[in-house]
């Protein structure tokens, strides 16, 4: 029989009446269809004139390996990375984010594990605004092991066709902005991975203070509403999700290369002391590192100077936790799109 194969068909109808009744938690009035149709049917918001969709899709990475060791509220985290960054991405493209599908593969059924995942997804949808739409359960035993699961995630957004960011208005003498991250969020795992065995670093020990597998699992910080509110109030120019890349990487999409080039002071970038001493032994180069993890900025921005000037005699700074960190500087030959200084 398929259950004999290793497949609980059983468990998995459980599974999505549990998500179809917490599902409705994240409704959005776009949204036409319920959870359990072939697929997610929304309409354009009516309040737009020249409606753009957006679709962005990510995962968590090898960040799982540690969700799994962790445990518990470490399955809810990761839920919220998968949500986070696929919204991030799409406040990045000034789209607000409709709709959320997810995609959980395993070996085998783990109710615990895979509810407190989809908490933190359902969490997440309800922080951002966006609808859980739908979604897929796969079981696959013999492809992963045991109760071993990988999640994907799908998201739609939609923006004003007018408001679309254009990369020829980051000018010279602009500023830029970073929003401070929860730690190494979803990207770099393998190397933080690589550390931490090599170290024979424990999920329970102290370093720099703090419990590093609280730290290491904290979940991706949700930009969502902070950008939008910084959209509705300044001229930003460039957003950025600063995932895996880093600043030096994710920052050159939002510009012309050919016209300007931004200057990070690395002295103003809040990089922890943990994510500092992660840099130590892995014995990077500044340029490895900044390629590497977000060190400290999960979400960049630039502004023109009137408006920077507006926005540091604001509340917004403290409020957002945000931080001067550069500045737009014209391209000069042979040099780099994102330079490190101070």
């Amino acid at each position: 029989s398929y259950a004999e194969s290793g497949v609980d068909r059983d468990e998995a109808y459980r599974f999505v009446d549990r998500i179809t009744e917490r599902a409705r938690r994240t409704r959005r009035e776009e949204v036409l269809s319920e959870i359990g149709d072939y697929g997610g049917f929304f309409r354009a918001p009516t309040h737009m004139k020249e409606p753009v969709f957006v679709a962005t899709t990510d995962g968590v990475g090898t960040k799982l390996i540690l969700a799994e060791e962790m445990g518990g509220a470490a399955h809810r985290a990761v839920g919220q990375d998968v949500v986070a960054m696929c919204v991030n991405d799409l406040i990045s493209c000034r789209a607000e984010p409709l709709i959320f599908l997810d995609y959980i593969a395993t070996g085998k059924m783990d109710p615990k594990s895979l509810d407190a995942l989809l908490e933190g997804i359902i969490s997440a949808c309800e922080e951002s605004g966006c609808s859980l739409a739908g979604g897929e359960t796969a079981q696959m035993p013999g492809f992963y092991p045991g109760s071993r699961y990988d999640v994907a995630g799908f998201s739609v957004g939609v923006l004003e066709k007018s408001h679309r960011l254009d990369a020829s208005k980051v000018r010279p003498g602009d500023i830029v902005y970073g929003m401070i991250s929860n730690g190494f969020h979803s990207n770099g795992f393998s190397l933080v991975r690589k550390v931490c065995a090599e170290n024979k670093w424990t999920m329970d020990q102290l370093i720099e203070g703090e419990v590093l597998g609280e730290a290491l699992l904290r979940p991706t910080r949700l930009y969502v509403k902070p950008v939008l509110k910084l959209f509705s109030e300044f001229e930003v120019k460039l957003a950025a999700h600063i995932t895996g890349g880093g600043l030096i990487e994710n920052l050159p999409r939002g510009f012309k290369e050919s016209e300007v080039r931004i200057v990070i002071e690395r002295k103003q970038v809040p990089t922890s002391a943990l994510m500092k001493r992660f840099v130590e032994h892995a014995k990077l180069t500044e340029k490895e590192a900044f390629c590497t993890w977000n060190m400290g900025v999960g979400f960049a921005f630039v502004l023109p100077s009137k408006d920077g000037s507006l926005l540091e005699n604001s509340s917004l700074m403290s409020d957002l936790k945000i931080f001067k960190i550069g500045q737009v500087e014209k391209a000069e030959a042979g040099e780099p799109s994102v330079a490190l200084v101070g």
